[in-house]
Parts: C-alpha cells; structure tokens; sequence
C-alpha cells in the first residue's frame, strides 16, 4: 500500500530523516512511536506533501507521489490541533473537504450520516462545536478527516491534548473506527501505552532512523537494542561479564542482554539478590533489586499476600527464555 525507499529529509546541514525505508500493507495501522525530535511528524510531513524529501522514493497504493501537491495524493491529516470551525455545526464541518469536490448535496449528507453513525455521534448533525466534548471533537475531526475517503490515514498526536483517563478510551476507539473503515494508517505518538493499543506494528525512531519495526508484542518481548530497552522501561541491560548467569546466557555474539522483567521471579534458592526499592501500583508490585556484579534489575510481583522491604535478601529465578541479546553497536 506505502512503500518508503531511503527516505532523507534536510534542513541546510541538519539532517532529519536518515535514510526511511517503511512497507506498509492494505488495512494496516503502523504507529511511529518514539521521543520528541525523533523525527516522526517530519516523516508524516514529507508522505503528506508538506515537506520535500532531499532524497529517496515514496510510492501509495502502485503510485510513485514524490513532487505531488498535497491535495493530489489524496492523503488525510489529523493532528492534535483538531482545527474545528467554532461557527459550523458539526455536519457542515464533516462535509467541508467535501464541499469542493464533485458530489452533490444529497450526497454530502448522505456521507456526512455514514459517518456520523461510524464515530457514533448519530444526531449530532446540528450541534454546535462548542458544545461537544473534548472526546466528541476528536470524533468529529476524524470524521472530517475520513470524508473525502483518503487512500491513507495520517494522525499526529491526536489525544495528545486530552487528559489521561480520557485518551485511554479513545485510543480503542479511534483503533476500531479506522478498521470498520477499512484504511491504511499512520498513528504518530509519544506514547508506549496509546502505540500498543492501537497498532498492528509498531516502528521505533530515533535521530531520524527507525531503530526497530515490529508488532507490539514482538517488540515487548524481543526488543533488538538496549535503546529499545531502555525507551520502553526494561534496563534490565546485563553486560556478557556478568558472571552471576554466565551459565544461562544463549551461545551468542552479543556483548549486552536484556534479563526480561517477565523472566525475573522470587524463588526458595538461586541468584542471590538485595530489595532496593519497592512500589506498589495496584494490580502489581515493582521491585528493583541489586544483584552483585551485574547491578540493579526491576521485576514485578503479582501476588498481594508478598510483603518486601529494602534491604531484604531474596532469591531470583531467571527463565532462561527470557535472555535476550541485544544489538552491538
């Protein structure tokens, strides 16, 4: 559906995007998740049309659109900013991309209901956009943002304006009203949590390039490179040194492990460790602990009946499945 080939974006000597290569398929929903700067939005830009890439192929649904206007690759946008007209109703804001196009105005309407029924906002046709929620006007914009049926969906920072509580529902809605449409997307987010939710894969960036693409559960369990790791809050990161497992370490190349928090259990004998610290969130306890000479590694305890203090001594089991090695660099 999108294909990226080397993909470079640059500012004079300031290169932002560092050689972008990306396949996305029909009907998937790739998010780009990584910290601010990581070059995620200029990506989005450059597919958009916005920015001109200094270098490298871009080809949407067997079409080669580098030089295309904006509004002839038939793209939509939906940024955190939902751009909303204050004095449109909500039906005259869904229908304005659709305004300029060639349906007639039985045709408009009959579009702006499908998809108000979509984002379930059925008899909102009147209301007034200052009388919706936060939540509500999400929906509208992306309404508005599926009218004229783009080829490919973009979204940059979408929820990133509502609170948290709110941005948790919405995630899983706004990922199911892009499936029953149908469309390929691009989801952009600082977010591990959002990125989860809503992604088919996920691709990582950093200082332009993407550092590893997979799906959520891939990248959870197998991440590639101790930034991966650390972006995600694993560090459990072990040197091949450390001598405490040596035994257990895969017969590998790598210099550096992750020891997986899902790997890490308290156990009546085996890698002897100290409690550090010890947090209680709910459903689960995370416990950090000192293990000599290989540092500090955080596992969680489920089981509310445990009762851990620093400074105690426990016994770790490691699963030796969930040694993973990390990328040298």
């Amino acid at each position: 559906m999108l294909e990226l080939k080397n993909v470079h974006l640059s500012y004079g000597p300031n290169e932002v995007l560092k050689g972008i290569s990306l396949n996305i398929g029909q009907g998937e929903i790739i998010c780009l998740l990584g910290q601010s700067g990581s070059g995620k939005t200029s990506l989005l830009r450059v597919i958009a049309g916005l920015e001109q890439e200094t270098q490298g192929s871009i080809v949407l649904a067997g079409e080669r659109i580098n030089g295309l206007k904006p509004q002839q690759r038939h793209v939509g946008l939906m940024f955190q900013d939902y751009a909303l007209f204050p004095h449109m109703s909500v039906a005259e804001n869904i229908a304005f991309g659709l305004r300029s196009g060639k349906m007639d105005a039985q045709q408009v309407r009959q579009r702006v209901d499908e998809l108000l029924h979509l984002v379930r906002l059925d008899g909102y046709q009147d209301r007034p956009i200052d009388q919706l929620s936060g939540g509500e006007q999400q929906r509208v914009a992306l309404a508005r943002s599926l009218a004229p049926r783009p080829r490919l969906l973009m979204l940059d920072e979408p929820l990133g304006s509502l609170d948290a509580s709110l941005r948790e529902t919405l995630v899983k809605e706004v990922h199911d009203i892009i499936k029953l449409a149908g469309l390929t997307a691009i989801y952009v987010t600082h977010d591990q949590q959002e990125a989860f939710v809503i992604a088919d894969r996920i691709a990582i960036m950093q200082h332009g390039q993407i550092e590893q693409i997979a799906t959520p559960q891939e990248l959870y369990y197998r991440p590639h490179s101790r930034f991966v790791v650390e972006f995600l809050g694993l560090h459990n990161v072990v040197s091949a040194d450390c001598e405490a497992i040596r035994e257990l370490l895969p017969d590998d190349t790598a210099r550096e492990f992750l020891i997986h928090p899902k790997g890490i259990s308290l156990a009546d004998e085996g890698l002897n460790a100290v409690v550090t610290e010890v947090i209680f969130s709910g459903d689960r306890t995370a416990v950090t602990v000192e293990v000599p000479l290989c540092g500090s590694w955080r596992f969680f305890v489920y089981d509310p009946l445990i009762r851990l203090d620093v400074g105690q001594q426990v016994y770790l089991h490691i699963d030796h499945e969930f040694i993973i090695p990390l990328a040298n660099k």
